[in-house]
């Protein structure tokens, strides 16, 4: 709908309109910036179980193993960043878990992550996610 009368010489053209801008919520942002880690982790999960840099044999790697590497970029490897605290867990020769929780709850985000060896982004509104939870875009 034009905002006011049409003006000769108008037709055809598009019309401006008056848009309202609402800043990003900052919740939605670090959540979307954990769910964007938790890919990149698998990725780097990836390359570091087919090239072995670590010399043991073929396995996932800690958050430490994975900087080490190169594959992931620090502060990850200490464990927190944008307001998630991301913790890799159960790290085997097949397999891994790893999760992004909300440093504080309610300020930093509402929703909690888990992801294994499948790449599956699972989440959990207010309560650690697991292996049970739906995935993203389910």
């Amino acid at each position: 709908m034009p905002d006011g009368p049409a003006r000769p010489g108008d037709a055809g053209r598009p019309v401006a309109r008056r848009l309202r801008f609402e800043p990003p919520d900052p919740r939605s942002e670090r959540e979307s910036s954990a769910v964007r880690l938790l890919r990149a982790l698998v990725s780097a999960q990836g390359l570091f179980l087919s090239g072995d840099p670590d010399r043991d044999g073929p396995d996932f790697g800690t958050l430490r193993e994975l900087e080490t590497a190169r594959l992931i970029v620090p502060p990850l490897d200490e464990g927190v960043r944008n307001g998630y605290r991301f913790i890799v867990y159960e790290v085997g020769g097949s397999s891994f878990k790893a999760t992004a929780q909300p440093v504080e709850l309610e300020t930093d985000g509402q929703r909690f992550f888990f992801v294994d060896q499948s790449g599956t982004i699972r989440h959990a509104t207010g309560r650690p996610a697991g292996p049970a939870d739906p995935g993203l875009g389910d």
